[in-house]
Order: structure tokens, then sequence, then C-alpha cells
């Protein structure tokens, strides 16, 4: 009987220590910031505007879940090829900047539920000629973000080709531009952007898969997850995410 009480006693400390542990949610909540990991060169996700100021569809959905949650959210802006190395290193408490869930990233981080689904798609420029489909990639100079999954689609097309890799998105758009590269390999959100904002420029091919978006946290930050997922959940059923949806994407395309 008495080893029995012992294993009870010893079984209640453990879930009492790990509950103690996580005070992921308790610590924000205290603090009253929540700071948010982004790239702040990836429009229409997250990008400065004339004035320098961060803007775009995923700060304008950290701010509502910061909002509801009577936190303050401050934005820190990473190199995004160790944007989950910072996050582990607690640098920040959450990437909210359109983060592509892979079976890669979820041995490291956990993920919320997805709220969009966007691909990795082919953009070219006007100064390329014949670029139809993937298969005529092979041989070609092809661009893409460092450390994203772009890289990994453009990794595994399967054919010799000379991949670029750059920091940043905006750059692979500007040697496109110019005709350094002959295509790009780029996440849909930034590729319609950018063939949006100039249509005789940049030119729309094909997209390569589709890939769900999702919020990253810490492994072991389970109560902020919970908190912030149960937020998100409520923005989806009331409809506040559609409508930033439809200002920033010009449809409600997210997941519900």
């Amino acid at each position: 009987m008495k080893l029995k009480w012992n294993l009870i006693i010893f079984f209640v400390l453990i879930l009492a220590l790990s509950g103690a542990a996580d005070n992921s949610w308790d610590k924000i909540k205290q603090s009253g910031v929540l700071r948010v990991g982004v790239d702040d060169t990836y429009p229409p996700s997250v990008f400065r505007d004339e004035k320098n100021n961060i803007v775009g569809f995923d700060v304008d959905i950290a701010r509502e879940v910061g909002k509801r949650l009577g936190l303050k959210v401050e934005f820190v802006p990473v190199d995004w090829n160790g944007v989950i190395l910072a996050l582990n290193a607690n640098k920040y408490d959450m990437i909210c900047s359109a983060l592509s869930v892979s079976e890669e990233r979820a041995k490291a981080i956990l993920f919320s539920p997805a709220y969009l689904n966007v691909g990795q798609v082919i953009v070219t420029s006007n100064k390329t000629k014949n670029i139809k489909s993937q298969k005529d990639l092979e041989g070609r100079t092809i661009g893409t973000q460092l450390g994203s999954t772009s890289e990994e689609a453009a990794n595994a097309l399967p054919f010799k080709k000379s991949i670029r890799t750059y920091q940043k998105f905006t750059e692979v758009f500007m040697d496109l531009g110019i005709g350094r590269l002959d295509a790009g390999i780029v996440d849909e959100f930034v590729a319609r952007f950018y063939v949006a904002k100039d249509p005789s420029r940049f030119i729309f091919v094909e997209s390569l898969l589709t890939e769900p978006i999702a919020i990253g946290y810490r492994k072991n930050d389970l109560a902020l997850a919970e908190v912030i997922n149960k937020t998100l959940d409520e923005m989806k059923k009331d409809g506040t995410m559609g409508k930033i949806s439809q200002n920033w994407l010009g449809a409600d395309i997210i997941v519900k």
C-alpha cells in the first residue's frame, strides 16, 4: 500500500512539475508583450511601407491576436535562413510570417492549425523566352531564397539546373527583372504580389506544389500555443481573418 501511495505521489509531482515548467503563456501575459519573428522583406505577408513601417497580411493577423489578448505586439525581423534557430533561442515567442509547414520543420517546432494553403511557384520575366512549364527549366539558372521551402522545391526538380540562392525573395525578383536569372522559384504569396504589381514584367508560369501556412511555436510552449490557436480559431469563425485575407490577397482564401 505504501508503495502504491509513493507511486501516486511521484506521478502527481511529475504532472505538477510539467505544468509548472510550461509557463509560456503566463510569462507573456505578465510581460504584456508578444514578440513575433518575421521576414520583413516578404510582401504581402510582411514588408516595409514607404514610411518604413512593418505592414502586411501576417502583420494584421498577429496584431489582431494581440488586440484580443490584451498584448502589445513587437515584430522582430530575422534572417529567414535562421528563423527556426532564433525561435528556439528565445529571440521571440512565435513565428507569424508565411511559415510553411514541413516535416523537417515539425521536428524542431510546434505548428498551429493551418490558416492558408499556398504553393511554390515558377515565375519568369519578359526578358526570358520559352519557359512554359517546369520542364523548360532544365539547364537554366533559377533563383530562390536560402533556407526556404522554395529552395527545397528548386532542389527537388528532377533535372540539371543552376540554382542561385539569395537572402531575400526581393533580391530574386531584382535579378529576374534585369535578366540575371532565367526563372525564380518562390512562394505563391510573393509571386502573386509582384505579378499583380507589374504584369508586363513578371509572368506566373505554374505551381509546383501546395503547402499549408501556420504559426510556429517552440516545442515546449504548449500553453502559449493553446491560447493563440484558440484566438486564431475565433478569428476564422467570426470572419475577421477572411477580411484580412480579402484586403491583402484580393479574396478570402482562409482555411476554415
